[in-house]
């Protein structure tokens, strides 16, 4: 039975694409292991080559496009409605058509529970422009399921 990162890496790549994208992973890091400097930097080392080879898979694929990151986050949220299983099955239906990069912030930080600092290592970028991401992608989000 696989334990630890294993499992949250494959439900991450199944999310966002196919299990082929998985392997593809993990032999990256079966070959790359040793170039691996820091055992704590094991997690977001692993999802940082998943994220990679799924952008490359799109990027074939001619699905991604950039999203304007030029955007400042001023207002503040606050959700305080109960939570239903049918609106978890909504909120799962909608984000697959949500913008890849959209999708990703959302799953990392709600599905698989990283703080604004792992995603920001996973995508090479600030906490502040992840926090601008989750806010943008909660609001699209949110379009889709009031359609």
């Amino acid at each position: 039975m696989l334990t630890g990162p294993t499992p949250l890496a494959l439900n991450y790549c199944e999310r966002l694409l196919a299990e082929d994208i998985f392997q593809e992973t993990w032999l990256t890091v079966i070959r790359r292991v040793q170039s691996l400097r820091q055992l704590d930097a094991f997690v977001v080392w692993l999802y940082r080559i998943a994220r990679n080879k799924v952008y490359e898979q799109l990027r074939n694929k001619r699905m991604v496009s950039k999203l304007n990151e030029n955007i400042v986050v001023t207002e503040n949220e606050t959700e305080s409605r109960a939570f239903s299983a049918e609106d978890a099955a909504e909120v799962h239906r909608c984000l697959k058509l949500l913008h890849p990069q959209h999708k990703e912030v959302l799953i990392l930080r709600f599905l698989e529970q990283m703080s604004y600092e792992q995603i920001a290592q996973v995508l090479d970028c600030n906490p502040g422009t992840v926090k601008s991401r989750i806010y943008y992608a909660k609001r699209a989000l949110r379009e889709k399921m009031e359609a």
